[in-house]
């Protein structure tokens, strides 16, 4: 497979699927080589999907001083914002980015905003903006758009990286170390790809595993560029998302007025991203590394873990999400989870929850939620 910048990915050679046999496991390892191929068909589209994204939607870059950004309601309601001779409306989370930064409420200023507002309520939402940011004489922001669309505000101290070159270095150690794409997301402010290495593993009796990693990265504030051990429990296609291998925060120097003056420390931020990448994937897939993950999954299958401190891991969630994964962990299902009231079997509930979230988003932070329980 091919995933460099000139070219799209098509499909993975359908690699052999090794499985660690046991006395009784004949037919379920034929069983598991074929839902992984087909996690590994299915992979390789995500995979160019991805990186038709970020050639797609490379993000334009402007500075503007806070004091002279203009703020307004359309006529079909949405608050929309002026930089220069440019009018952007902006996506949900840069919105949460322009209040957050003026100190103002998001509900509350989504709510004065709303088509069904009245007059009063709209012109009040931009007068709040504008008296934040009118005193705000020194301070800068950084704005990302695409195609017009307004994806991120954010410091003029935002380290900028290119996607792009990051993904192909992701390709090609990947093809290196022989793993390959099962799944990916990408989103307005995220991309993540989550490769395996394609041998079935059998670290505790009658569990079936895939390790591997999931890349991810975001151009507009919405996380870190990072690469973190993955594992993927073949007989439901449960995902967790553990060690944080990689965590490059987006935070260097402050930008020039004049953001073209930057383009050099840009391309130089991303050749050192792209050096780190490549040493902590090439590290990940190593013996090493896999083993301290398949011990912590030993560890947690046998570790006793009860409702209430499931409900403490879970706490930050809404209480509907943290409702439905504790009903999944008290279940009779030891078909989706692993048997017995224990760590692996809550990090699964959740994950088993991840993955039938509608939200990419929230599939992506609930997987890692379930990491933090190894």
């Amino acid at each position: 497979m091919n995933m460099h910048l000139d070219a799209q990915p098509t499909s993975l050679p359908a690699p052999a699927i090794p499985v660690a046999p046991t006395p009784d496991s004949t037919d379920r390892s034929a069983r598991y080589r074929a839902i992984l191929q087909r996690r590994i068909d299915d992979g390789a589209q995500r995979a160019a999907e991805i990186l038709g994204a970020i050639q797609r939607d490379q993000p334009r870059d402007q500075i503007v001083p806070m004091r002279v950004a203009g703020f307004h309601v359309a006529t079909s309601g949405g608050l929309r914002i002026q930089v220069g001779a440019d009018q952007y409306e902006p996506t949900e989370y840069a919105l949460g980015q322009v209040a957050a930064r003026a100190g103002v409420p998001l509900p509350y200023l989504r709510e004065l905003a709303a088509p069904t507002a009245a007059a009063w309520q709209q012109e009040l939402a931009t007068e709040i903006l504008r008296r934040h940011y009118h005193h705000a004489p020194d301070g800068r922001v950084l704005v990302r758009s695409v195609r017009g669309q307004m994806r991120g505000w954010l410091s003029d101290r935002y380290r900028r990286l290119d996607s792009r070159p990051l993904f192909e270095a992701l390709a090609e150690e990947a093809v290196r170390a022989g793993a390959v794409p099962v799944d990916g997301v990408v989103t307005e402010t995220r991309v993540a790809l989550k490769l395996v290495l394609p041998e079935i593993l059998e670290p505790i009796p009658g569990e079936f595993l895939v390790i591997g990693g999931e890349w991810s990265n975001s151009d507009y504030g919405n996380g870190t560029h990072s690469f973190r051990m993955y594992a993927l429990r073949v007989a439901c296609l449960n995902g967790l998302t553990a060690e944080d291998v990689l965590r490059q925060v987006h935070l260097g120097g402050r930008l020039g007025d004049e953001i073209e003056f930057s383009e050099r420390t840009h391309a130089l931020d991303t050749a050192t991203s792209v050096s780190a990448l490549r040493d902590v994937i090439r590290s990940s897939f190593g013996s090493n590394r896999r083993e301290a993950l398949l011990a912590s999954i030993r560890e947690a299958h046998d570790r006793p873990m009860s409702k209430p401190a499931l409900a403490r891991v879970t706490r930050t969630l809404p209480k509907t999400v943290q409702k439905t994964i504790a009903d999944a962990f008290d279940s009779s299902d030891v078909i989706n989870l692993p048997e017995g009231p224990t760590a692996w079997r809550a990090s699964n509930a959740i994950s088993w929850i991840a993955r039938n979230t509608d939200n990419p988003e929230t599939r992506l932070d609930l997987e890692r939620l379930a990491g933090t329980v190894l």
